[in-house]
């Protein structure tokens, strides 16, 4: 590490504490704890998190929220939901109707849960909505569909793709807190995806049959993007936004970890538990989110922290 007598005749920014803004590089006085300090890129990593109650198996889409208030909504062994608040779950009202391969968006207190398979060969186009206390069957999607790319809030959702095509759907729906309307296709099918965002600005990456491809959303059209994923994959996790996502697990229990800035993916640190079809918050932050569930670790919960600076201090000499 640098010491103090090596920068002592550099002129610093004098900081009541630390700036705002860390970079790397970045070294300052601070002038309560009267110490220069420095800044440094932290690694990602994967850590582990509060264990479910209830084993979770093809959880695949079925978590809303953000990693401090999440919730687990639905698998295919259960309808039951739980509550995380960042180190434990607790279990809290049930969906009505138990599915799997749902979409789910919104955050802990205002969320959605939609379409999904009710048994393999039957797909549902209900819509619950969820209060922070009770879920209540809203209005029906136009097209009954399951493992899809959905994101956005309780009154801005949107969802893309999925079954029952085999080649994958290509259709789009839009939610408007009351009901659900047509939108502007993907430009090609797609099932299995991981997805994010928001109405306006939503992501569709992977899946069957393009494995690596990125579908970008302007709130009125679909557009690929330029960028793939360096490992093609399906029953895939994807959390984040259109300019900070992170993408891992596979289809056969991959652990890579992909971080998307906007134009390019980028491997970082594997996931410590290999996971396919397991949930996560596609909404959340590629800064921050959970994973949890799937059918080797069905009641494991691992989370991320991408890539930062932190604060560290020079010694003297």
């Amino acid at each position: 590490m640098t010491t103090y007598k090596g920068i002592k005749g550099i002129s610093l920014q004098t900081v009541a504490g630390d700036p705002s803004t860390l970079s790397d590089g970045l070294i300052w006085y601070d002038s309560v704890a009267k110490k220069v300090q420095g800044s440094k890129t932290a690694a990602a990593a994967w850590a582990s998190g509060g264990n479910l109650n209830t084993n979770r198996n093809e959880a695949l889409n079925a978590g809303l929220g953000i990693q401090t208030a999440a919730l687990a909504v639905s698998a295919s062994n259960n309808l039951n939901v739980e509550s995380y608040d960042g180190s434990s779950w607790t279990e809290i009202n049930n969906v009505n109707v138990k599915r799997y391969y749902i979409g789910a968006t919104g955050v802990a207190t205002a969320g959605i849960a939609m379409g999904g398979f009710y048994e393999w060969d039957e797909m549902v186009a209900l819509s619950e909505e969820f209060d922070g206390t009770n879920w209540a069957e809203g209005n029906d999607m136009n097209s009954a569909r399951g493992g899809f790319s959905s994101g956005g809030t309780q009154t801005a959702a949107y969802a893309a793709g999925g079954y029952p095509d085999g080649s994958g759907l290509t259709n789009s729906e839009e939610y408007d807190g009351t009901s659900w309307a047509e939108g502007n296709d993907l430009s090609a099918g797609r099932y299995v995806p991981g997805g994010g965002g928001t109405q306006t600005a939503g992501l569709c990456v992977g899946g069957y049959p393009d494995l690596n491809t990125t579908f970008l959303y302007n709130g009125t059209s679909w557009s690929t993007s330029p960028a793939t994923l360096n490992t093609a994959r399906d029953y895939l996790n994807c959390s984040g936004t259109q300019t900070s996502a992170v993408a891992f697990g596979n289809e056969g229990g991959g652990a890579d970890t992909e971080l998307f800035d906007g134009s390019t993916w980028t491997e970082v640190a594997n996931l410590s538990a290999a996971r396919a079809s397991a949930g996560t918050l596609h909404t959340g932050s590629g800064s921050a989110t959970l994973v949890f569930g799937n059918a080797t670790a069905a009641n494991t919960v691992e989370e991320w922290t991408a890539p930062g600076s932190a604060a560290v201090t020079f010694t003297s000499s």
